[in-house]
């Protein structure tokens, strides 16, 4: 949780504490509160989350979401020590985290200022850690945190970094939706896209409307 320019003071980035409230039927949650969030990226959120790294895990991004199938293909794809969830797309943005591929499907890169001509899709912010591959990443953390570029620095430059040495599969998602929230645009777009999903699947909770907090 990291605030950023143009947000408001008031809200669930300036109250940390709201977090402690949240509750969901059924699945246990434990808050683990980066205090550095103010003036760091998600490394060092990241590597104050590695002591509940001690198994096969799943890492995912606070603001990526997605449909139910993206997981199960997760969870079935190979054994590998890392698989990371991408989307294979015809253009990219600035703000894209890039992906460039081996003909095997394996990564080579991963980084937002990939060179275009060698980019093959984009991270969703969704992978899978098993067997060695945990205490790999753990690791790496341990020593990427120690660096002077750590507070500006994402936890994916850590994988980017492992490409050479760890063995990571891609697993494309498909045509299955998936998105993420940067922009109240996308909150929009998002809260269409679930509440249609929901339409569809009417066991599924629809999206919050405007003004309504998960967390008061």
């Amino acid at each position: 949780m990291r605030r950023r320019p143009g947000h408001r003071d008031g809200g669930l980035w300036s109250r940390p504490q709201a977090l402690y409230a949240i509750s969901i039927p059924g699945l246990d949650i434990e808050i683990t509160y980066n205090p550095f969030y103010g003036v760091s990226d998600n490394l060092v959120t990241c590597w104050l989350a590695r002591p509940a790294m001690n198994e096969d895990f799943i890492l995912l991004n606070g603001d990526t979401l997605f449909v139910t199938p993206v997981l199960e293909k997760l969870l079935t794809a190979p054994l590998a020590p890392l698989t990371m969830a991408i989307n294979h797309k015809p253009e990219f943005d600035d703000d894209d985290m890039k992906v460039t591929l081996e003909s095997d499907g394996r990564l080579r890169a991963v980084g937002k200022a990939l060179d275009l001509s060698t980019v093959d899709a984009e991270s969703i912010g969704l992978m899978l850690f098993r067997g060695h591959g945990v205490d790999t990443f753990c690791e790496a953390l341990d020593a990427a945190v120690r660096s002077p570029e750590a507070l500006n620095a994402w936890y994916l430059s850590v994988v980017n970094a492992l490409a050479d040495s760890l063995e990571i599969q891609t697993l494309a998602i498909g045509d299955h939706w998936w998105g993420e929230v940067d922009s109240h645009e996308d909150l929009a777009s998002v809260r269409d896209v679930l509440n249609r999903h929901a339409s569809e699947n009417p066991q599924l909770p629809r999206a919050r409307p405007p003004g309504d907090r998960a967390v008061r």
